[in-house]
C-alpha cells in the first residue's frame, strides 16, 4: 500500500480545495445543518476509498491504519468513521469475523459497529480476488487443497498473507458457484470419495506440483552452471570450473529422483483415476495413503541443502583442501566430461576458421575485382587463425 492519497486527490476532479476544512474535519454536524454539504463530503471520501482501496488491493484493514493513509497536507481526516459507517451499511465494508446469523445482523443494526476498534474487510477486493481464485480452481479441474490453490495464486500473481487468504477463501465457498468444497479441500462435481480420501487425492496432486516446481528450479540450474563452466574453461579456471561441475552433478543427481518420484506419484494418480469402482478407488487409496502422508510431511527444502553442500565444497577448494578421493570413479567421470566441455570449444572454433576461409573463396569468386593487397590481408587474418587454432586444439591439459 502507498503511503498516501496524494495522487488520487488531485487526479479527483470533483475535490474542491475550498472544501478541505470540511472534508478533514468531524462533519457529523452537518447532517442536520447543512445535508447537500454531509452528502458532498461523504461522496467524495467514499470515492476516494473505493479508488485506493482498488488500487492498493487492499482486504484488511484498521481505522488507526486508513487515517495515515488519507492523511493530506498535514491533515488528518476526523470523520472518517462516518463514511466508514454508511460503507458498512452498504454492505462494501464488513467487520472481520463478522456473524452471518440473523441475530448477528439484528445485534449489529440496534448496537451498531465502533469503527475505531477490530479490524475490517474491504469487500469488493475480496469479491475480486476470490473469482479469479475460482477460475483457476475451474481451469485446474482436479482434487487441489489450499496449500495447492496459493501456489497457483502466487503464479498468476496473487500473494496474499494468511489472514488474508482466510478472509478471500472463506468468501469463496460461501460463494462457490460450481466448485465443491469439503474443509480444504475443492473439486468439481462428484468424485466418489470421503472427506479423508479427498484430502489424500489432493495432497497427491499438490506433490506432483511441488515436483515439478522442483524439476523446473533444477533444470535452470543446470543452464546457468553450463554457462559458469565453460566461462571458467574459457578463463583457463580449471580448479574452479571443477568446483561447479561437480555441483551440477549433484543437482542432475536431484533431477533423476525427482523424475523418479514423479513417475510414481503420476503412475498412482492414473490408476485411480481409471479406478471403475468407488470401492476399488478407495482400496487404493487405502494402500498408498501412508505414502502421500509421508510424502507430503517431509516437504523439504531440498535447495536449502543443495546450496550448503556446494558452499562446503566451494569453501574447501578455495583453501586449497585436496583430500583423499572416496570415489575414483566419480572423479574419472568429471575430468572426462571437463575434458569434453574443453574439446567441444575447440570444436567450435574451428568451425569458426573453416566458415571464415569458406567466406574468403565465395569473396574471390564473386569480387575479381578485388586488389591483390586486399587479398592478402584478408588471407593473413584467416591464417593467423588457423594458426592460433592449431596451437590451441592440441589436447589441453585439464590438470594443474
Amino acid at each position: 500500500m502507498v503511503d498516501s492519497i496524494d495522487v488520487l486527490i488531485k487526479e479527483d476532479n470533483e475535490f474542491r480545495e475550498s472544501r478541505l476544512d470540511s472534508l478533514f474535519n468531524d462533519f457529523s454536524h452537518l447532517k442536520e445543518k447543512n445535508y447537500d454539504g454531509y452528502e458532498y463530503n461523504t461522496k467524495v471520501w467514499k470515492r476516494l476509498i473505493n479508488k485506493a482501496f482498488t488500487l492498493w488491493k487492499v482486504i484488511l484493514f484498521n481505522y488507526d491504519e486508513m487515517l495515515l493513509k488519507f492523511k493530506y497536507d498535514g491533515r488528518i481526516p476526523k470523520g472518517l468513521y462516518i463514511v466508514i459507517n454508511e460503507m458498512i451499511n452498504e454492505g462494501l465494508i464488513n467487520l472481520e469475523g463478522e456473524e452471518t446469523s440473523i441475530w448477528g445482523k439484528v445485534k449489529k443494526a440496534v448496537l451498531g459497529i465502533d469503527v475505531t476498534k477490530g479490524t475490517f474487510v474491504y469487500v469488493p477486493v475480496v469479491k475480486e480476488i476470490s473469482e479469479k481464485l475460482k477460475s483457476l480452481v475451474i481451469k485446474e479441474k482436479e482434487i487441489i487443497n489450499v496449500k495447492y490453490l496459493r501456489k497457483l495464486g502466487d503464479k498468476e500473481g496473487i500473494t496474499l498473507t494468511d489472514s488474508e487468504f482466510k478472509v478471500v477463501y472463506e468468501f469463496m465457498k460461501k460463494e462457490s458457484d460450481g466448485v465443491i468444497f469439503e474443509d480444504n479441500v475443492m473439486y468439481l462435481g462428484q468424485k466418489g470419495m470421503n472427506g479423508s480420501e479427498l484430502d489424500e487425492f489432493a495432497n497427491l496432486n499438490y506433490c506432483i506440483l511441488e515436483f515439478n516446481e522442483q524439476l523446473e528450479i533444477r533444470e535452470e540450474k543446470i543452464k546457468l552452471q553450463d554457462k559458469k563452466i565453460r566461462d571458467l574453461i574459457n578463463e583457463k579456471k580449471m580448479s574452479r570450473a571443477r568446483v561447479e561441475l561437480r555441483y551440477k552433478k549433484m543437482v542432475e543427481e536431484q533431477i533423476k529422483k525427482i523424475l523418479d518420484n514423479l513417475n510414481n506419484l503420476n503412475t498412482m494418480k492414473v490408476t485411480i483415476d481409471n479406478a471403475k469402482t468407488t470401492a476399488k478407488m478407495r482400496e487404493i487409496m487405502g494402500e498408498n495413503g501412508k505414502l502421500l502422508k509421508t510424502l507430503n510431511e517431509k516437504n523439504i527444502d531440498i535447495d536449502e541443502v543443495m546450496d550448503d553442500i556446494y558452499k562446503e565444497i566451494e569453501r574447501s577448494s578455495e583453501i586449497g583442501w585436496v583430500g583423499k578421493k572416496e570415489d575414483d570413479e566419480e572423479d574419472e567421470e568429471i575430468e572426462l566430461e571437463l575434458q569434453k566441455m574443453i574439446d567441444e570449444k575447440e570444436d567450435f572454433r574451428v568451425k569458426e576458421v573453416e566458415n571464415k576461409l569458406k567466406d574468403l573463396t565465395i569473396a574471390k569468386k564473386s569480387s575479381p575485382e578485388k586488389s591483390d593487397e586486399q587479398e592478402r590481408e584478408h588471407e593473413l587474418v584467416v591464417n593467423e587463425d588457423i594458426e592460433e587454432s592449431n596451437n590451441k586444439s592440441e589436447r589441453v591439459p585439464i590438470l594443474e
